[in-house]
Formats: structure tokens, sequence, C-alpha cells
């Protein structure tokens, strides 16, 4: 992608980052992932001996340091669950082939994925149907309504499934 960029007349500075708001923000407390990134934060500028931040609550009073840091926190909650497998990084062919076998990576109540495969679990299911739901009504709704509405919809889906399974 940058390689485009650069083609395309961008200038490339190295060390340089840019990133787009893709998570939630640090202060987004409705999420009980950003409930224990906040606590886990807390305690590592607290215990950890950086000298870059003073405040101990600095992600909260600065949205883009703030949103860096939860992109970054997800990232490794997301790296810790694809090398936490012993059958995923048995070899480097294993794990290659696992990155791409429906993978999701579950980090508290943020869902990232599905990558790959064939997605015929209930869980595949509720992604679609929330994805889907919250790409058409731009959240219009409540996104709890939308939770209790994709858990009832995924479920409704599933029975129908099985249903027309057993019938052909």
């Amino acid at each position: 992608m940058w390689r485009a960029a650069v083609a395309g007349g961008v200038e490339f500075v190295p060390g340089q980052v840019i990133t787009t708001g893709t998570n939630p923000l640090a202060k987004d407390t409705q999420y009980e992932a950003i409930q224990r990134f906040q606590e886990v934060m807390r305690a590592y500028l607290t215990h950890s001996g950086q000298k870059d931040y003073a405040d101990k609550d600095h992600f909260l009073k600065d949205d883009g340091d703030g949103e860096m840091m939860v992109a970054g926190w997800i990232a490794g909650e997301v790296l810790s669950q694809a090398l936490g497998s012993r059958e995923w990084v048995k070899d480097r062919k294993s794990f290659l082939a696992s990155l791409y076998n429906q993978r999701r990576y579950v980090v508290d109540d943020i869902v990232i994925g599905d990558y790959g495969g064939d997605c015929v679990t209930v869980g595949c299911i509720e992604q679609f149907v929330y994805l889907f739901l919250r790409a058409f009504f731009f959240f219009v709704f409540i996104d709890f309504f939308v939770l209790f509405f994709i858990k009832f919809l995924s479920f409704f889906l599933l029975f129908l499934y099985v249903l027309l399974s057993y019938f052909v």
C-alpha cells in the first residue's frame, strides 16, 4: 500500500506511520475491552518505568495518543492470541495456514475477523448479520438494540439453516 502511495507522489518519511481511526477511542467505556485497556494502560504508565507520560491518564486527555495506544494494545492482544496456540505455531507453514482458516480474534467485546475459510458457525453468522445491519442502518440504532436483535436474528438464521439441512 505504501509503495502505491510513494509511486503516486507521496513523500516517503522513514519511521513515520499513519493510521486511520478503526478502533474505539480510549474514552469509549461502553466497550469492555476499553475498560480493560484503561486498567492495563494506567498500570503500565504508573509502574513500567517509562518516562514519556507523567500523567497516568494521558490517554484520556489526548484523543490522538489515546487512539494510537488503543490500536497498539489491540494489536498486541491479537498477536498474543495468534501466537498463543501450540498447534498454530508448530511451524511456519501451520501458522500461515491458520491465518486464513476462518480465524477470528476476540478481545473482550471487540471482534476482529473472520479471515478466510467457510463461515458456518454461529459466531460467523452473528458477525455477518451484525456488520450488515451496522452498515445498513449506519449507527441509527443504539448498539444495545442492534446487539440484541443480532442475537435473535442469528439464532433464527441458524435455526432455519439446521431446519433446511434436515429436509434437504
